[in-house]
């Protein structure tokens, strides 16, 4: 979470997406934690991580993914 605040910094223009592995209630959370940020994405999408990651890191993992635009 604070990465990702870092990263975005004051860009207002960004495409942000949160998902999960098997961690559903964990990114519920995780989107509350980001709130301001979700309601500020100019597109925002959540869901499950494809299988490929799953593979590698097991259940529980979480991700989150940001594309800032050009301001």
């Amino acid at each position: 979470i604070d990465m990702t605040r870092e990263k975005l910094g004051q860009h207002k223009n960004y495409y942000l997406s949160i998902c999960h592995g098997d961690a559903y209630e964990e990114m519920l959370v995780m989107k509350e934690q980001l709130k301001d940020l979700v309601a500020g994405a100019k597109i925002y999408a959540e869901g499950q991580i494809s299988p490929v990651l799953g593979v590698h890191t097991g259940p529980g993992l979480l991700g989150v993914g940001i594309m800032v635009l050009e301001d």
